[in-house]
């Protein structure tokens, strides 16, 4: 699936092959667009939680911060977000 968040295209992958104990992994692919790949194996309460906290990293830019990802991810997880679905 893809989908736009902040107007950057983001590759939505749901996989059975991740380990447990990693809901969610994003990156950067290399045109510029991003790839959050969501574990299959958790429930719909928890998918939900991993995509916010995937979309945050996006749209904070966290890719670019020059921070560790022990300091990016000890601010995300301070975040909360609201998603709005535009259905037409």
């Amino acid at each position: 699936m893809i989908s736009y968040i902040n107007g950057e295209v983001v590759n939505v992958i749901v996989s059975e092959d991740m380990p447990i104990g990693m809901p969610e992994h994003v990156w950067e692919n290399h045109d510029g667009s991003y790839t959050m790949k969501l574990n299959a194996v958790y429930n719909h309460e928890t998918l939900q939680e991993s995509f916010l906290h995937a979309v945050g990293h996006i749209a904070e830019d966290d890719f670019h911060k020059g921070q560790s990802a022990d300091e990016i991810e000890a601010e995300a997880h301070g975040r909360q977000y609201a998603v709005v679905v535009n259905v037409r």
